[in-house]
């Protein structure tokens, strides 16, 4: 058990690489990406991979592929406009967040 806890933190990256955010593996413009937060970010690298490894989920049945080319651009356009989109600042999957609570004033009656 304390095996698998160990292997959840330590999987793929390292605690400092998942605070500090996605990595900017897609060449978006770096004034762009420093502008989008750690879930748009997020939101941009999902989207951008789901598509262009999902070609036929996103034109009709009869239709052939686009040029792999072409398709990437759509499916990049597609991923900037989706992590434009995002409203908030909502973690990712498997983002380590700390919350630090104030203590509530008691009324005075």
């Amino acid at each position: 058990m304390i095996k698998s806890v160990v292997d959840d933190v330590f999987n793929v990256q390292s605690l400092r690489e998942r605070l500090r955010g996605p990595k900017n593996s897609y060449r978006v413009p770096k004034k762009q990406w420093e502008r989008w937060n750690i879930c748009q970010r997020d939101v941009f690298n999902r989207t951008y991979i789901f598509m262009l490894e999902n070609q036929g989920l996103f034109h009709h049945p009869k239709q052939k592929d686009l040029n792999p080319q072409f398709w990437k651009t759509t499916c990049w356009n597609a991923a900037w406009i989706a992590a434009d989109a995002v409203v908030g600042e909502v973690p990712p999957s498997k983002t380590v967040i700390e919350v630090k609570a104030k203590p509530r004033k008691k009324k005075v009656q």
